[in-house]
């Protein structure tokens, strides 16, 4: 949680939410496992420098990643990997100051490394994702304790509702 005055100190304190780390981390996955693009790239980058909680991250991504609406035939990391370094590096040069240097590849060989760090679950997160899609069941209880509001989530059910057409 952030406060008030540490931008603007003539103003009074006051409590801000925020998401954590680690599921900023979920969410950055999700949307690289979605569309793969140079900003999510370097985002997993920048966020693979960070101190965190590998274990919780790994539990939220499989949430997350549960969520996704991503082609089961697409590797992320491998997307990752074969994204265009020329490609990339235009991209990306919009949004760094003037001057900056980066290296591309490095971005790319980092954030493929963090994003298969990731998305390696382990026994629990995966029997999550797999009672999520094999038995349409939101089951919370796998990963967390004391989080039944997981399976009111918006997202979750909506999802829920695609697959259960399917099968």
């Amino acid at each position: 949680m952030t406060t008030g005055n540490q931008v603007f100190p003539d103003i009074f304190s006051f409590p801000v939410k925020t998401y954590t780390l680690e599921e900023i981390i979920a969410q950055k996955t999700k949307a690289c496992l979605e569309r793969c693009m140079p900003r999510d790239i370097f985002d997993l980058f920048c966020l693979s420098k960070k101190n965190l909680n590998m274990d919780i991250t790994k539990r939220i991504t499989a949430v997350y990643y549960c969520m996704a609406n991503q082609d089961p035939n697409i590797n992320p990391i491998k997307e990752i990997e074969d994204y265009d370094r020329e490609k990339l590096e235009q991209e990306l040069k919009q949004f760094m100051r003037v001057g900056s240097e980066f290296d591309a590849k490095e971005i790319q060989e980092k954030a493929a490394h963090f994003m298969d760090q990731v998305l390696s679950f382990t026994a629990s997160e995966q029997k999550f994702i797999d009672t999520f899609f094999e038995k349409g069941i939101i089951a919370p209880e796998i990963l967390f304790k004391n989080n039944s509001i997981l399976t009111k989530h918006p997202v979750l059910l909506n999802k829920l509702k695609v697959i259960k057409k399917l099968m």
